[in-house]
Parts: C-alpha cells; structure tokens; sequence
C-alpha cells in the first residue's frame, strides 16, 4: 500500500526527499579522505538534477512521471529520475542546462 501511494503521488509530483537524505550514504565506498568530498559531490549532483526537474516535471507525460519518479531500486534520487526522463521518448527536456555532474 505504501508503494502505492508513493506512485501515486509521483505522478503529479517529485518525490519530497532532501538530497542531504539521498546522499548520507555517498562516501560508503570511497576511501575514508574522499567520503566529505564524495558526499558534497552528491547533494550538488542531486540539486542541479532536481532543479531542472522542477521546472519540467508537470509538462512530462504521466507515463513517464510514473515510470521515472519510482526511482531505481524504488530510492529516489534525482539524478536517476532526470537520465531516465532524458532516456524515455518523449521525454527531452529542452530547456535542460549543461549539467555536469561531480560523480557518487
């Protein structure tokens, strides 16, 4: 039930997540002088790819929004659900700045 109501909600909206949460767990297989970095690296990551969501997320087709906001793994993370909306057809955004992510 609880997944079903999360899929419900992400087609009319993003999940309503903090990248902060998204990320607690970004430095878990990098070398202990690299975790702050990795985990900074992350949240910039899941913050440019939910800005650019935001701005589009309405206008996708609910098939898309459906599909993509699940996340991979059922966790949502931004960055997942923008290079899966940019992977579907139909799902171009357009006004997608250049983006350039700092790696997980």
């Amino acid at each position: 039930m609880v997944l079903e109501l999360l899929l419900v909600g992400l087609t009319s909206g993003l999940p309503n997540i903090a990248p902060e949460r998204i990320c607690r767990n970004a430095g878990a297989l990098v070398l202990a002088e690299d975790k702050s970095r990795a985990y900074d690296n992350c949240v910039i990551d899941e913050r440019s790819a939910l800005a650019t969501l935001k701005g589009e997320w309405a206008n996708l087709p609910a098939d898309i929004r459906s599909t993509c906001g699940a996340g991979i793994g059922g966790q949502p993370s931004f960055v997942d659900i923008l290079t899966c909306v940019e992977l579907r057809p139909g799902g171009n955004l357009n006004s997608t700045p250049n983006i350039q992510f700092h790696g997980r």
